[in-house]
């Protein structure tokens, strides 16, 4: 309700009705939801799947370079600190 003061006189005049939601409106806003969770954990999933391949990779690189080159622990303790700064630079950056 609205209280008008005109002359010494309170009207009360009723107010115009709230804006109502359409029918079917919560369970479209349910569904949205369900579907925006739904893609945010399979690309979560992929970028895990695709790390994951990275690393295995890597790894994979790595052994063949001791077998075939003979990589000690020292070339490698220096590549992962020259990875470390490169990523750190990046992340700064």
């Amino acid at each position: 309700m609205t209280i008008v003061v005109a002359k010494s006189r309170v009207t009360l005049k009723p107010m115009k009705p709230a804006l109502q939601t359409p029918s079917g409106y919560p369970e479209l806003l349910q569904e949205l939801k369900t579907r925006i969770r739904g893609a945010q954990v399979r690309a979560g999933l992929a970028v895990n799947r695709e790390l994951v391949m990275l690393y295995w990779s890597i790894g994979q690189d790595i052994l063949s370079r001791q077998g075939t080159e003979g990589w000690g622990t020292r070339v490698l303790i220096g590549s992962l600190m020259t990875f470390k700064t490169s990523f750190l630079e990046s992340r700064a950056g």
